[in-house]
């Protein structure tokens, strides 16, 4: 097991610390805002001077103005998310975004991926998908992300990020989504992609081709 060492950053971003010890050292060292870590191998004793590299924090955000109710307008991009394009397909290679995909899902898991260009297909085959329950209900697969909503007089601002470092540095973020028995211990979030309808057995499914349910309550 590594030494735990803590250090304060001054402010030409130099960490000075004492290491008396030969051995590996996990060195922790914070400017106020953003906390960082570094690991390092001594051999022999000596007053180690560290200077601080911090990480690009990555959050995507949008700001939704509820005062405009044109949706084309109604939201900005900030963060990482500023100088993107909507509806580009950019997204599609951006953190987060790319992993998201169309699935199949079958007794409590994945049974098979869908090409996300044509759901008729199985993704990386030509094999034809079955979307009308046989096969399974037809769902939206998110891989764990945190996420924060705030709202500040008329803006909504909704940030997500899959870096453990920025929710280390802001309490304000959650993975309340992804959570079962305790936070965040769930890997990915299922959304059904149709809305949802009933089938023969009264089971509420996610399928092609149906009328959605209506008027009817889960218990």
């Amino acid at each position: 097991m590594p030494y735990s060492v803590s250090a304060t950053v001054d402010a030409n971003g130099i960490a000075t610390m004492l290491l008396e010890y030969t051995g590996t050292y996990a060195i922790t060292y914070n400017n106020n805002k953003i906390k960082s870590r570094k690991t390092i191998d001594i051999t022999v004793p000596t007053v180690y001077n560290l200077s601080a590299v911090y990480p690009e924090l990555i959050v995507y955000t949008v700001n939704i103005d509820k005062n405009n109710s044109n949706p084309k307008t109604a939201c900005t991009y900030a963060d990482n998310a500023e100088n993107m394009v909507k509806g580009s397909a950019e997204w599609d290679n951006m953190p987060i975004f790319k992993h998201i995909r169309p699935c199949v899902f079958l007794n409590g898991e994945v049974n098979y991926y869908l090409d996300p260009n044509d759901w008729t297909k199985k993704y990386g085959t030509n094999e034809t998908s079955v979307l009308t329950g046989e096969d399974g209900d037809v769902m939206i697969e998110f891989p764990k992300f945190a996420y924060k909503i705030k709202t500040v007089d008329n803006i909504i601002t909704v940030s997500v990020t899959n870096d453990e470092s920025v929710v280390e540095n802001d309490s304000e973020y959650t993975y309340d989504a992804f959570s079962r028995l305790t936070e965040g211990d769930v890997d990915y979030f299922y959304k059904g992609a149709f809305k949802g309808s009933l089938d023969s057995s009264g089971q509420l499914r996610s399928i092609v081709g149906t009328k959605p349910a209506a008027n009817k309550t889960i218990g």
